[in-house]
């Protein structure tokens, strides 16, 4: 039985307590919530890894309380999937100040430095994409400003087994172009740089790339035994130096309408080689499923494997369309998959309502590749209430 009484009775606590803790010391405080229901219909693609027609549905919940005061911001979070127990997720904690001259955050924070939407190559402590999920890493920064531009240096605190993240960045602006460097080293030194420029009040360009070694990649062996040691399948990690980039347009028209272009090459993704060899093995198992269907679903497992992973392939492009007519907003979005001289493409039709201050609906339907090396992945709906709160 789907279970949703721990978060609505932390929901109607902290409801009541946020606007008490705001009176008593004037802080800020804003509570998210997020209730959402997923359909999915499997298809017959070779990556999948259920049968053929297949639905399921999942039920997930989401809260985060934010309070701000004097320069300390802490936002703890409850997740909840399907069945599974509520799960506490310390979102972020941290402590802006001055000292010295300069600015210090101590904590965990999530920086946001990159303009993308499908790809960010520069946020190397927040999320890679639009819209995806990131717990913050603790970290020390130190800020100091000049003009319009910004020194930035600090590194993660890491309390498990793991190289830390030390890094340098740089922003300013220059004319109507808002550009920014950084320079890091984490078990390998890693680069990059960035700029965006607002040509007009409707048009923007944007280019983002850097460079890291000793990145964890996709790697593929067209025989699993040239496969590494530690890997049992032929799709596997492997460590190597590789660039990623992000080109974007974003155009403006009247009538609240958006239109949006990028494409994200990602040398951590799978090439079109590998997909080829990928490909080739799709025919071997399908022949070896005629005698024996068994042996198939076994070895579907390293296949399902690639088609949940990002970047799936090193090239990807997204077209998007946005369209806000009052209190609605309707999204049209495509994004192409480069496994093959012809693009496997997702389509995503995403419809919101505001129907209340701070209150969303939004309908969502997903659909996958039918006639490609992906084979017919299926499509989904996706239905989330999102209600918000705060003073």
């Amino acid at each position: 039985m789907y279970r949703c009484e721990p978060i609505i009775g932390f929901l109607l606590l902290t409801a009541s307590l946020g606007p008490l803790a705001s009176l008593a010391h004037s802080a800020q405080w804003r509570l998210d919530y997020e209730m959402s229901a997923v359909h999915r219909q499997q298809g017959s693609g070779a990556l999948a890894i259920s049968n053929p027609d297949e639905t399921a549905s999942t039920r997930s919940q989401k809260l985060d309380l934010m309070l701000s005061d004097r320069g300390f911001t802490v936002i703890p979070g409850l997740r909840q999937e399907g069945e599974e127990p509520v799960r506490f997720d310390l979102r972020e904690a941290y402590l802006d100040t001055r000292l010295a001259g300069l600015e210090w955050s101590i904590g965990r924070k999530v920086l946001e430095w990159d303009y993308g939407f499908l790809s960010r190559p520069l946020s190397w402590l927040g999320p890679n994409q639009e819209g995806a999920e990131y717990s913050a890493e603790t970290l020390l920064l130190a800020e100091h400003y000049q003009g319009m531009t910004v020194w930035q240096s600090g590194c993660t605190v890491r309390l498990y087994d793991a190289d830390e993240l030390c890094l340098v960045r740089v922003e300013g602006f220059s004319g109507h172009v808002d550009w920014q460097m950084l320079g890091g080293y984490e078990a390998g030194w890693r680069f990059g740089a960035g700029g965006q420029w607002i040509a007009t009040d409707a048009l923007a360009l944007r280019l983002t790339g850097s460079w890291v070694q000793n990145q964890q990649q996709l790697g593929w062996s067209a025989n699993a035994s040239e496969a590494p040691f530690y890997s049992s399948t032929p799709l596997h990690q492997q460590e190597a130096s590789g660039f990623r980039w992000n080109l974007g347009t974003t155009l403006t028209l009247p009538m609240n309408v958006e239109l949006m272009a990028e494409h994200s090459w990602d040398e951590s993704g799978l090439s079109h080689k590998s997909w080829q060899q990928i490909r080739d093995q799709v025919v071997q198992l399908n022949d070896e499923a005629a005698s024996d269907p068994g042996l198939y679903a076994q070895n579907l497992g390293w296949l399902s494997a690639a088609a949940g992973r990002e970047p799936l392939s090193e090239h990807r492009t997204l077209l998007r369309a946005q369209y806000q007519p009052a209190d609605w907003q309707l999204e049209a979005l495509a994004l192409l998959l480069w496994t093959d001289t012809r693009p496997d493409r997702i389509d995503q039709l995403r419809l919101t309502y505001t129907a209340l201050p701070l209150t969303d609906l939004e309908l969502r339907w997903r659909h996958y590749p039918r006639d490609s090396i992906l084979g017919e992945l299926g499509q989904e709906w996706r239905f989330s209430l999102q209600v918000s709160t705060g003073g």
